[in-house]
This record gives C-alpha cells, structure tokens and sequence, in this order.
C-alpha cells in the first residue's frame, strides 16, 4: 500500500492487484457490505497517523488502476450529510412549429422586419 496525503482532508491509498488479491476484492466487487467495511477499517487503520486527519466523517471513493489494482481516496470531513438533487431544466420555448411552410413564413415576416 502506498499512502499520499493529498492536502489537509484528503489521503490516497494506492493497492497493488496483490493487495486486492490479498483482500480478497476487486474493484468491480466494491459494495456497501461488510466485507468491503473491514477492507476499508483495515485500510484506515494501515495510514500513517501524520496522514490520517481525525473527523467526523470520511467519504470513500475508489477508482480502478490498470494493474488490477484500486485507488482510494479518503476525504474526512466534520461536515454534516448534505443532499443534493439534480433539477432538470427546462428549456424556454421562443416559438412552435407544425410544419416547414410554417418556418418558412416565420423566417420571411422575420427578414422583413
């Protein structure tokens, strides 16, 4: 495992496809179960103190390597739970259209004024 702290809240965690082997995990099998809870505390536990900031909470994020290994990045934060939601837009109409003739006669009153 090697260990990067990438500023005061952040800490990469790098596994080599051994580590992973080791584990007994793959990034595709990365799951909200109790396995992958003990591969995480055992992970956390392994970081440097100097590297590892005390908070509340820690959110978790991996990414595949191409060796067959993963990164996890760890953010710890005393921030509370915030949700967000995506609002779709919708787009504002200028004017409709039933046919091309339609356009076309728009397009022209258009040109003339």
């Amino acid at each position: 495992m090697t260990f990067e702290a990438l500023n005061g809240n952040v800490v990469l965690v790098e596994l080599s496809g051994e580590e992973m082997k080791n584990f007994n995990i793959t990034y595709d099998t990365l799951e909200s179960d109790e396995h992958t809870e003990r591969v995480i505390r055992t992970i956390l536990k392994d970081i440097p103190c100097e590297n590892y900031p005390q908070r509340d909470k820690i959110i978790v994020e991996a990414l595949p390597a191409d060796n067959g290994g993963c990164f996890f990045i760890f953010t710890f934060t005393n921030r509370k739970k915030q949700r967000y939601r995506v609002k779709k837009q919708e787009i504002p109409t200028v004017f409709e259209i039933d046919c091309a003739d339609d356009f076309l006669d728009f397009l022209s009153a258009a040109k003339n004024t």
